[in-house]
């Protein structure tokens, strides 16, 4: 079989599906809608985290008074210097004693003494320039400095005060994770990556919509061109295979931008967003985001994995939209994609705390690769080669439903009568079916 020349005409294809998608008028009204909904995300998301609004003048905090009432010697330097290492209060300007009545945009830090021991106590003025989860995290930040003054003053070992002001860590492992002095060994990793859970999370949620969305359009258009036998026209100058192939490619193409348009409506509404309302309750999003240190060999393997995984995808759900008769089969005909798909994000969630064979073999089977090989490599968990490998692994299934398109397209789009299961059009292809 000459692939070139079944593939003749898809260009065609493309530009006649692409374009008559853009002129819908029910896609044009719902690509506004999504805007709209885009847009309103990130205020609603606020509300509902307890965001509170804050002002353009009154939006940060500039100052910290720290009142010592006890015999604990805080160093301004030593404090201002761990603040400042925390990146979390960049300018935050330190002064002692008391907080001043209708100060604004600042907190106040007592230390103070009793019997049951050393208290830190916060207060601000009501004032819109301080919010709550700040003082949160100063909390969080000035308690264990307090805590290692503490324990100087009782005159221990600088090693002593290390060890009792630091966290402590709880590891269970089997045996066989453990060497002969007690230590964990390197190749037992037990710690729970926390950011890359949610970022992986994040990417199936994104690539799951993505799929169902676009499989969802092409069987649509493939059973509405069925019904109105324009698909007829189409086969006399257009090969089969390159009539599926160039729909595919056309839906691809407006999904880009449906998707463009959801994800820079949901940045610009961050962005507006963040000037009125608290938006930290997003923060632990984007700063597993951001912990990805994504570049431009990473953003390839993005975009490569999940276009390749998406082109399977579409020649799939193609073919079983051409074994459907009515615009009610289409929901049949979607399931065999859909188990696929959910099958491929909940594995990729649950293969997130896998190591070793179990990771390498997810980020090349197909379906389980798209999901799983780009955020593993961002990650570190695996090298470039095994995502080409998977690269290769994704064209061959193209490749064969390319083929398969070739050889039964024409004959499944002029088929009438009751809805053909993906394992009937196997049997075809395999000379058993006729349709």
């Amino acid at each position: 079989m000459n692939l070139k020349a079944e593939m003749r005409g898809t260009g065609q294809v493309f530009r006649f599906t692409f374009l008559q998608l853009l002129k819908s008028k029910g896609n044009i009204i719902g690509m506004v809608f999504t805007l709209i909904l885009a847009m309103a995300s990130m205020p609603l998301m606020a509300f509902l985290g307890g965001g509170s609004f804050v002002s353009d003048e009154d939006s940060s905090l500039k100052a910290l008074y720290v009142d010592n009432r006890t015999a604990l010697s805080l160093s301004f330097s030593d404090l201002s210097s761990y603040l400042y290492e925390s990146a979390a209060f960049p300018g935050l300007a330190l002064i002692e004693g008391s907080l001043p009545e209708e100060a604004p945009e600042a907190v106040g830090a007592v230390v103070s003494e009793d019997e049951d021991g050393i208290a830190l106590t916060f207060t601000w003025n009501d004032s819109k320039g301080v919010q709550p989860y700040a003082v949160y995290q100063l909390s969080a930040l000035l308690q264990p400095y307090i805590e290692k003054k503490s324990l100087e003053t009782l005159g221990l070992p600088e090693r002593a005060v290390s060890l009792l002001s630091g966290s402590h860590v709880v590891q269970a492992m089997p045996l066989a994770g453990y060497d002969d002095e007690g230590t964990a060994e390197e190749a037992y990793d037990n710690s729970f990556d926390e950011d890359g859970y949610t970022t992986q999370m994040g990417y199936s949620i994104i690539l799951m919509m993505f799929c169902i969305y676009s499989i969802s359009f092409i069987i649509r258009a493939i059973i509405e061109e069925k019904s109105s036998k324009l698909v007829d026209t189409l086969l006399i100058s257009v090969r089969p295979a390159a009539l599926l192939f160039g729909k595919v490619l056309a839906v691809l193409a407006y999904v880009v931008i449906y998707m463009g348009i959801l994800i820079g409506g949901m940045a610009l509404s961050y962005a507006v967003t963040s000037r009125f309302l608290d938006v930290s309750a997003m923060s632990g999003i984007l700063g597993a985001i951001l912990s990805l240190k994504l570049d431009g060999m990473g953003i390839l393997v993005v975009v490569v994995t999940s276009l390749l995984g998406y082109l399977g995808f579409g020649l799939l759900a193609g073919l079983c939209g051409a074994g459907c008769s009515s615009m009610d089969d289409a929901s049949g005909a979607m399931s065999t994609c859909m188990i696929l798909i959910i099958a491929g994000y909940m594995v990729s969630i649950m293969g997130f705390f896998s190591s070793g064979t179990l990771r390498t073999v997810g980020c090349l089977l197909p379906v389980l690769s798209m999901f799983m090989a780009p955020m593993n490599y961002l990650s570190g968990n695996i090298g470039f080669g095994l995502v080409a490998a998977s690269w290769g692994i994704q064209l061959l299934v193209i490749l064969l439903l390319i083929l398969m398109s070739a050889r039964l397209y024409s004959r499944l789009i002029i088929y009438n009568g009751q809805r053909l299961k993906f394992f009937d059009i196997l049997k075809m292809a395999r000379g058993k079916g006729a349709a």
